[in-house]
């Protein structure tokens, strides 16, 4: 990328969106680094051939995802873009229709000739949106757990002050 900032909302888009192995492959050799790192709550990769394979089981399992990159904020000195981003996955065999997921996605970059690779991509989920990527239907209850253990939280600070 010569313009990170403006180019990344792109790059997300043509990550998230392939419809082809081939237009995938051709993505992440274009923009990423070959030792480049994934992080994800669900799995991590450190090879640019690793990532590949993590997209494209992403591809294949929800076929028709849309991701809507919200906010981008791109610090030139550290070389890191933090992305909002909006995203509807449906796992292709599921019965649930699918919910929005957002998601914060941080991405190092490395400048090499005056171009810039990411280098590595974190992905951070709140646990009611990491459910709602997994089974919507269940979001309501992980927010009663979530909840109630701040329910807790309250309930032993007032305990043991």
């Amino acid at each position: 990328m010569q313009d990170p900032k403006q180019e990344i909302t792109g790059v997300i888009t043509d990550l998230t969106s392939a419809t082809s192995a081939p237009a995938l492959e051709r993505t992440i050799n274009t923009y990423f680094t070959p030792d480049a790192r994934f992080l994800h709550p669900l799995c991590q990769t450190t090879t640019r051939a690793g990532i590949l394979g993590v997209y494209e089981w992403y591809r294949i399992m929800s076929p028709n995802t849309k991701a809507e990159v919200l906010s981008v904020v791109y610090d030139k000195e550290l070389n890191v873009i933090i992305l909002e981003i909006v995203q509807q996955f449906r796992i292709w065999f599921s019965i649930f229709p699918s919910a929005p997921a957002r998601l914060n996605t941080r991405l190092t970059l490395r400048e090499v000739k005056g171009l810039y690779y990411i280098a590595q991509q974190e992905d951070f989920y709140h646990a009611t949106d990491m459910m709602a990527l997994l089974m919507a239907p269940l979001v309501p209850i992980v927010r009663l757990i979530l909840a109630f253990a701040g329910w807790v939280c309250g309930v032993n600070a007032l305990l043991f002050t």
